[in-house]
């Protein structure tokens, strides 16, 4: 995949290396600059790179996770970031389940000895890398974020607090170690 027209698309001029600041600027430019839209869902569309970055980049539409975190992901692994995919499950507030595991995608990066939870399909969510620390509250110009191990399982359960007691857009992803 040629990088430079994404990099176009999301604004980018910066530098094109493996690190936390790039990665920093990455998402947000690419949230400031592609939309999140899930008009082509029932369209039974292919989602293959070449379909997601005419979709994207050349036509300058937005997507769901899956065409946003997909493209994102070429664009990290090509970068040369140590990038997975995940599945993520969404929390329901109303009826307090989480949905069905691959209704939500993700993105885990490591940098060094760290690993990142990245999304950049999932609206308004996010603005920054989130560093995968338990039980630490990280504050974003999206929120106030924490990650912590979900009732005892091999899953993580990020959370984007509203308040002090109410919580709302939460997603649990697996355990990943990038190494």
């Amino acid at each position: 995949m040629n990088i430079q027209p994404y990099l176009e698309r999301i604004k980018y001029d910066g530098n094109v290396t493996a690190s936390l600041e790039v990665l920093s600027e990455l998402q947000v430019l690419n949230l400031m600059n592609v939309s999140f839209e899930n008009l082509d869902i029932q369209n039974k569309i292919k989602i293959d790179l070449e379909n997601l970055f005419d979709k994207i980049v050349t036509r300058r539409r937005g997507g769901f996770c899956y065409e946003l975190n997909g493209l994102f992901y070429k664009l990290l692994k090509q970068i040369g970031f140590a990038v997975k995919m995940v599945s993520a499950r969404v929390y329901n507030n109303k009826t307090k389940i989480f949905s069905p595991e691959f209704d939500h995608m993700a993105l885990i990066v490591s940098i060094n000895e760290d690993d990142y939870l990245v999304d950049v399909g999932f609206g308004e969510f996010v603005f920054y890398p989130i560093k995968i620390e338990p039980g630490k509250e990280t504050d974003d110009r999206g929120g106030i974020f924490r990650i912590d191990i979900y009732m005892m399982t091999n899953t993580w359960w990020f959370k984007k607090r509203m308040n002090m007691e109410n919580l709302c857009q939460s997603i649990s992803f697996p355990k990943w170690r990038g190494k």
